[in-house]
């Protein structure tokens, strides 16, 4: 069968209970959980991102060097199931953080060949620093999803988040990081057929 790749939001683990019907619990419908996903006829899979819950290493933000080549490394070990033997598709759904990471990989591992990521972001600077005034509730929230789940993350992006809180302005190296973070200029070389869910401002 065809196989769906579900990353967890910022915060969250990836499922594992097969009965699981929604991919984000506070948002019913947003995104299928494991349930409806197989009995559509596909294999799932799901995985706690990097520096969050039983995976190991540091979270850096779905940056393509590092949460990106562990999904290039995910696909790698699903591809030699015997599951796959026979259909070797690949698509990827998630929500947030989960749909950040889709844009990233399908951008830079070509054996993805549909994504639809929900309520997704393409560039941290664009989301959390608009016209340089710092989302200080946002950013909060989201670092405090990361500490509630003894996230293990790049401490540079609490200094960021403090000098942000704090002053209300981003230092050219919390820029730079947040830049490098997730899809940003990559976007442009996804080619494979994409649904951005609920849609685009």
């Amino acid at each position: 069968a065809p196989t769906i790749l579900e990353g967890p939001g910022l915060g969250s683990a990836g499922l594992t209970d097969p009965y699981s019907a929604n991919g984000i619990p506070s948002n019913p419908g947003l995104v299928p959980g494991v349930a409806p996903l197989r009995d559509a006829g596909y294999n799932v899979v799901t995985w706690d991102p990097r520096g969050e819950f039983a995976s190991g290493g540091t979270l850096q933000l779905d940056n393509p060097s590092f949460e990106g080549k562990d999904v290039s490394s995910i696909i790698d070990y699903v591809l030699k199931l015997p599951e796959t033997a026979d259909n070797q598709r690949i698509g990827m759904v998630g929500g947030s953080y989960g749909g950040g990471i889709q844009l990233v990989s399908a951008a830079i591992d070509p054996r993805i060949d549909a994504i639809v990521p929900s309520i997704a972001w393409n560039s941290l600077n664009n989301a959390l620093y608009p016209n340089a005034a710092f989302k200080t509730s946002w950013a909060a929230i989201l670092v405090l999803s990361l500490l509630e789940g003894a996230a293990r993350i790049n401490p540079t992006i609490y200094g960021g988040v403090l000098t942000g809180s704090l002053f209300g302005f981003l230092t050219h190296s919390a820029q730079s990081l947040l830049t490098s973070s997730g899809p940003g200029p990559l976007v442009s070389a996804i080619k494979v057929p994409t649904l951005l869910l609920p849609g685009t401002a």
